[in-house]
């Protein structure tokens, strides 16, 4: 990592770097090229799928380790670190650190809370590609890509929240899964999260690379993990413009940015004028 300024950005993705609605990165592009320059590192952390997230960093021109699914697991290209810390996988691309459960055991778990209890949660598991890109506005190929899932389950309500809710939470909990939300869904996944892999990523640049300054950006509660392991974090608002308020009482210190991509764009910039070494 030629270059290497002791600084750090992890980051989600949907409502922080992409805009919600459409997806877009475009208002970040000079931030991200700023921080590419100044050989600072982009880790992406997200509830996305890792067939979603190798083409966004592709496109980004990012190649710095990423985390997939909530915490799910981490993909470190081979050779990033001066020794290996994971086991490499089947495409011999990437070495490998996962916490989460599999993905059989996350569905079965789903399905059986809402049986036991009646609770109107649908996976992405009953449905198809076609359901997933309607509720998302994702193009069809991508909404194949969001469905292969390794380390967590997303999930919607149909209708309110109430008692069977409730009880299928209760029931998911007894079994040592964690259930989040993020800005469109629920997830199910194993005792992990963001910030577990956050924690364990920025270890291993202390390690490598010695002491740093980190940022965090998110927007969702899922993201509260994340936030609060990070030196400096910043809250990007929703596309109206509010923040989430669970955020800002869990991470009160994270300081709030317009929407994304914009407002992430905003938070670095503002990281980068008042970088001190």
């Amino acid at each position: 990592m030629p270059g290497f300024w002791p600084a750090v950005v992890v980051t989600d993705l949907d409502g922080t770097l992409l805009g919600s609605r459409d997806y877009s990165f475009e208002d970040a592009r000079p931030s991200l090229a700023a921080l590419r320059e100044k050989g600072i590192p982009v880790v992406l952390v997200s509830s996305k799928t890792r067939a979603e997230m190798e083409l966004l960093r592709d496109a980004m021109g990012i190649d710095h380790p990423f985390v997939v699914e909530n915490g799910g697991a981490a993909y470190l290209p081979i050779g990033y670190f001066s020794e290996s810390v994971g086991s490499r996988d089947s495409s011999d691309r990437y070495e490998v650190l996962s916490w989460g459960r599999t993905y059989g055991d996350l569905v079965t778990a789903l399905r059986k809370a809402r049986k036991e209890t009646g609770a109107r949660w649908v996976g992405f598991s009953d449905v198809d590609a076609g359901e997933i890109a309607r509720r998302t506005g994702l193009p069809l190929a991508d909404a194949r890509r969001a469905m292969e899932r390794q380390y967590d389950e997303p999930f919607w309500l149909e209708g309110m929240e109430g008692e069977p809710s409730r009880k299928a939470m209760a029931i998911l909990a007894a079994e040592n899964l964690t259930v989040t939300r993020g800005g469109r869904f629920y997830h199910v996944m194993g005792d992990c999260d963001k910030g577990r892999a956050v924690r364990e990523i920025l270890e291993l640049y202390r390690r490598f690379r010695g002491s740093f300054v980190s940022v965090g950006l998110g927007d969702a509660s899922n993201d509260i993990p994340l936030l609060q392991e990070v030196d400096r974090a910043y809250l990007v608002a929703g596309p109206d413009g509010r923040h989430d308020p669970a955020v800002r009482m869990a991470v009160a210190r994270a300081r709030p940015v317009g929407p994304a991509p914009g407002g992430w764009a905003e938070a670095i910039d503002d990281f980068l004028r008042n970088l001190d070494f």
